[in-house]
């Protein structure tokens, strides 16, 4: 009897520890799930190729989890040469105390002077009020000929009630200070007394982007015609739809483009099919679907490389040799190599490059898969060592797109086909003038009043 109950207990054990085995495979299977869904989440912020605008940092701990080390001095090193603001030593006005013809102290009447110091300060000027101009619209008529003419100043705008300040203002209030146009309906109001509405703010930098096209076309020209291009691209939205900013950048000019694809049909489009330069990129496909006259980043090769030697041992060695080999060019470049030792180094170069890939024996999938990324970029990784002009990575283009992608978060989307071009054109201009140290709003007024004389001509 007590055979059989010991029998029937452990049966019961038995199917309880059965079923509290397949809800933990269950729970189990669950939870490999969300790791592997949230894995690849993750993986959009942290690969070597996100950039440092959607990197996620690891929040400091507080002083109680961890007390704060009192060696620690904040600010410059110890020893750093301090830098001053340089301050003004000539004024603009002098402003004299209220005169004194009484002593405050025994009420005498014999005040005399005996030195004066000086002190110095910065000041804004009192808030300037709008200006109301009248531009007179003078007909001629010739007495010879009969011939008609109309005279008017150059500075009146050919439409609307705005002129040239207020218009470059406006522009540079958005693209420059990145603000919205209700706020900028706002900030004219308090500085200028210049009544505005959000919706004419918009208008004025349309009619903005309309009257400067020529001098977008001509950095389009210029973009064209360069020896030297860095070009690359992000996401943007345009009325919720997924777009693409693209970036054309050399040392003067900086040209920026929208559109729905990025593949090589924009390359085609913007640089031409007689573009004969050299392009410096990332791995993206399109680069090397239109010209074989590439130069791929070694930044975005270097941080791939180093991502994969963290997970994989078997690649550590070759992320060193390919970092060493990097370095050691890039040293050779910096001193000035004319073209016909800069041959005999990329010649050297390759042959060290494919001396690491084939002592590189790899086993995993993913470590395979970038050592074949390096076979088919190799024609492309050593053209700035013979390329004058042209870098080693692609920097300059990641730079020009830093500015983008914090108006990007700013605005959230743009909202149509009008509101893209506007972008491109001032964006562009704008850039541009600050790589060339113009200051904004007097070019961008002289541009103005050039582009109005035209127009009348």
């Amino acid at each position: 009897m007590n055979c059989q109950t010991t029998t029937i207990a452990i049966g019961k054990n038995c199917q309880a520890t059965c079923q509290q085995l397949l809800q933990l495979k269950e729970e189990n299977q669950k939870q490999k799930t969300e790791i592997t869904r949230l894995t690849r989440a993750l993986q959009r912020y942290e690969n070597p190729h996100t950039p440092p605008s959607r990197q996620l940092y690891k929040t400091r701990p507080t002083t109680i989890l961890k007390p704060k080390n009192t060696n620690r001095y904040p600010g410059r090193p110890k020893g750093h040469k301090g830098q001053t603001r340089t301050k003004p030593k000539i004024p603009n006005t002098i402003m004299t105390p209220p005169k004194q013809t009484i002593c405050s102290h025994c009420h005498s009447n014999n005040i005399q002077e005996t030195h004066v110091d000086h002190y110095l300060i910065e000041e804004l000027p009192n808030r300037q009020h709008r200006q109301i101009i009248d531009y007179l619209k003078i007909h001629t008529e010739c007495t010879n000929c009969n011939h008609k003419e109309t005279h008017i100043h150059p500075d009146c705008p050919p439409q609307g009630i705005f002129g040239k300040n207020a218009q470059a203002q406006t522009v540079l209030m958005k693209f420059d200070m990145r603000l919205p146009f209700d706020k900028i309906a706002e900030q004219m109001q308090q500085q200028h007394c210049l009544p505005m509405s959000s919706a004419t703010a918009f208008e004025i930098t349309h009619r903005v982007s309309e009257d400067l096209q020529e001098e977008y076309q001509a950095v389009v020209e210029h973009v064209r015609a360069s020896k030297v291009v860095n070009v690359d691209e992000t996401s943007v939205k345009v009325d919720g739809v997924n777009y693409w900013l693209w970036v054309f950048t050399t040392t003067i000019c900086t040209l920026f483009v929208v559109r729905k694809s990025r593949g090589k049909k924009v390359l085609d489009e913007v640089l031409g099919p007689s573009f004969r330069g050299f392009i410096g990129c990332d791995g993206h496909k399109a680069y090397t679907s239109f010209s074989e006259r590439l130069q791929r980043c070694w930044v975005h090769l270097l941080r791939e490389a180093e991502a994969l030697s963290k997970d994989y041992v078997e690649t550590k060695e070759f992320y060193l040799g390919l970092r060493e080999l990097f370095y050691d060019i890039d040293r050779c470049v910096g001193e000035g190599l004319p073209v016909w030792l800069g041959l005999g180094v990329r010649e050297e170069a390759e042959k060290r490059l494919v001396l690491l890939l084939k002592n590189c024996k790899v086993r995993r999938k993913k470590a395979k898969g970038f050592v074949s990324k390096v076979c088919r970029g190799f024609p492309y990784w050593f053209s700035f060592v013979v390329v004058e002009g042209l870098e080693a990575t692609n920097n300059r283009a990641e730079n020009a797109l830093r500015e983008g992608v914090v108006q990007r978060k700013i605005f959230g989307t743009l909202r149509n086909e009008k509101g893209t071009c506007i972008y491109e054109t001032l964006f562009t201009l704008m850039t541009t003038w600050k790589q060339q140290k113009l200051d904004l709003h007097d070019t961008m007024t002289q541009k103005l009043v050039e582009a109005w004389t035209k127009q009348r001509n």
